[in-house]
């Protein structure tokens, strides 16, 4: 009887473990997924890297709208601390995203931006041939900010 009651208390240890491991498992997997998807698509298609006098801040602002309006964006613009060079730029439309901040940390006499052209989450990505009539453009109307001289582009 000692025998039968072994193997009835390991019987229980294992389906009282069984539904903790299987919930184990169903979290490693949606964790693992929720990774996979938010990795797909970080990687930027193109980047612009571009510095100005912070004097110039309001021009370079006012051609940012101008290049969204152009090109048909939708635009959100936000002051990330309580210094106003601190700006994040998000412009979207179809299956394009670009995204412009700053890229400095510390504080510096110029000021420092980048922009990234990525493609929009659960949408097919865009093509070069679509990317690269809009960063030409906005490197134009960038172009027209006074002082602005562009570092460096991938």
């Amino acid at each position: 009887m000692g025998e039968k009651v072994s193997w009835a208390r390991r019987g229980l240890l294992v389906l009282l473990w069984l539904p903790a491991i299987a919930l184990a498992l169903a979290m490693w997997s949606w964790e693992h997924r929720l990774m996979g998807d938010r990795s797909e698509g970080l990687s930027p298609i193109r980047l612009v890297y571009v510095q100005m006098d912070r004097s110039e801040r309001n021009d370079f602002v006012r051609q940012v709208r101008r290049f969204t309006d152009q090109h048909h964006f939708d635009l959100n613009i936000r002051q990330l601390t309580p210094d106003p060079d601190e700006i994040f730029f998000q412009l979207s439309r179809d299956n394009i995203l670009l995204l412009g901040s700053n890229n400095a940390n510390v504080r510096t006499p110029e000021f420092r931006f980048s922009f990234a052209f990525y493609r929009q989450r659960e949408k097919p990505p865009p093509s070069l041939a679509e990317i690269d009539p809009l960063m030409a453009s906005l490197k134009a109307m960038l172009a027209d900010v006074p002082g602005l001289v562009m570092t460096k582009e991938e």
